[in-house]
């Protein structure tokens, strides 16, 4: 099931799913905070396919959904992100900026989405997974089983 929710996320662009104690798996682009609530609590997992300072639509509305998420609801909200190698970042990132660690390239995310998002506090993890981007393609795609990254005692009975 989980592979199904993530297949999903992989799909829409930015997918944001949370586990309960019920289990329930939600997924909805436009009204993610209005439908989990503001009283519920849980993890929010909010997965894509690029992430800043890649300026592009799946970089830019993930993380601006995981500052607001993380701002108006009481769940942990863990942002899911592709981490490429420097040699790709030259292709994608704008001209003279590189991240040589997830670490600094989390710090950039983080103040990015700060600035963005008008928010001052943006409390969200983010969680890294390794990728290449094919510039055939134009696509980043995962080298690594996300699914492995996230926390499988959440997630094994969804």
């Amino acid at each position: 099931m989980l592979v199904r929710v993530l297949s999903l996320a992989m799909r829409c662009g930015v997918c944001a799913f949370t586990i309960s104690s019920a289990k329930r798996v939600l997924c909805n682009r436009e009204r993610g905070a209005a439908l989990l609530g503001s009283k519920a609590t849980g993890r929010i997992v909010v997965v894509t396919t690029a992430a800043i300072p890649w300026r592009t639509g799946t970089a830019v509305n993930p993380a601006l959904r995981a500052a607001q998420l993380a701002a108006d609801t009481q769940h942990q909200v863990v942002l899911v992100v592709p981490f490429v190698p420097i040699e790709d970042q030259w292709l994608i990132f704008p001209e003279g900026v590189t991240c040589s660690t997830p670490q600094q390239q989390e710090v950039i995310i983080k103040a990015w989405a700060r600035e963005h998002s008008g928010l001052q506090d943006v409390d969200f993890q983010v969680l890294f997974y390794a990728a290449r981007y094919y510039p055939a393609s134009r696509c980043i795609f995962a080298t690594e089983d996300v699914c492995r990254l996230l926390p499988q005692e959440e997630v094994c009975n969804v």
